[in-house]
């Protein structure tokens, strides 16, 4: 029966977007207009992760920045959750590495968005709680989309052992939401995930290798101030995503019109490039 109830409504195709250890994404064709959008298929033995999805899938779903799920269906050992795609994006990670370099407006623009999301998340109740470059969709005109709610939780309830790394076991959501935000700024500002090159896990050696890479980057004082305060080893001293807001450099005014889509000299092109 469900089987028949997608197959009205969709066609899946066999082109996979991504995997992850919960399931497969695939495109999939709406017929009412012909549009994609995306399945993701989640074998039964994830039933708590899949219903746990399904549940802040349906908080978020009025939230601009957060991907949209559209239906569900249990078919055969799976689950599969139809989610919007938005047309030309790929993640934050893809774009960094097809996008070096990008002006402070960019960054801030970027930026700005993922907190606004982040902190509408909040107020429906929901912690993501794998903030990351992987899970974050931007198109051609940089808006984002925030995805995969397989662990999120109830922001009041948030168990801070899933998502985060073990020296911020013991610390309250906020702080360690803005961590993640902090290191995304950072992904940004260098034009790479910083994942990608550390290999030293400890906190201090995280924000010593983005700063280190940074050396080379002509940036301003005010983002650097922002990063540095969202990687604070003292969770207590971050600042909030309301507080993040509220900073002069994600104020679009701030940034001269004409150098808002220059890029400009960082650690991966020597400067006179």
């Amino acid at each position: 029966m469900e089987r028949q109830r997608f197959s009205r409504s969709y066609i899946l195709t066999k082109k996979e977007l991504g995997k992850s250890k919960y399931g497969s994404v695939y495109i999939t064709v709406r017929k009412e207009d012909n549009r994609s959008v995306a399945v993701k298929k989640v074998k039964s033995n994830q039933k708590l992760n899949v219903e746990n999805e399904i549940n802040f899938l349906s908080l978020v779903n009025d939230i601009n920045g957060c991907i949209k799920m559209l239906d569900y269906y249990k078919i055969g050992n799976k689950f599969w959750i139809v989610m919007e795609y938005p047309p030309e994006s790929i993640t934050l990670k893809d774009f960094l590495s097809q996008n070096k370099c990008l002006s402070e407006y960019r960054v801030a623009n970027i930026f700005r968005h993922i907190v606004i999301t982040v902190l509408e998340m909040k107020h429906a109740g929901v912690a993501h709680r794998s903030l990351r470059c992987e899970n974050i969709l931007i198109d051609k005109n940089d808006r984002i989309k925030i995805v995969d709610f397989s662990i999120a939780a109830e922001f009041d309830k948030a168990d801070e052992k899933l998502g985060y790394v073990d020296w911020e076991l013991n610390i309250t959501i906020d702080p360690v939401t803005t961590w993640s935000l902090g290191i995304i700024l950072g992904a940004l500002l260098i034009g790479k995930d910083p994942y990608d090159f550390i290999k030293n896990y400890h906190p201090r050696a995280i924000k010593h290798e983005i700063f280190k890479k940074l050396m080379d980057s002509k940036i301003s004082g005010l983002s650097q101030d922002l990063l540095r305060n969202c990687l604070d080893l003292d969770s207590l001293k971050r600042p909030s995503a309301s507080e993040i807001l509220q900073r002069h450099w994600l104020d679009v005014s701030y940034h001269p019109t004409e150098d808002r889509y220059e890029s400009r000299d960082c650690w991966c092109c020597p400067s006179g490039f």
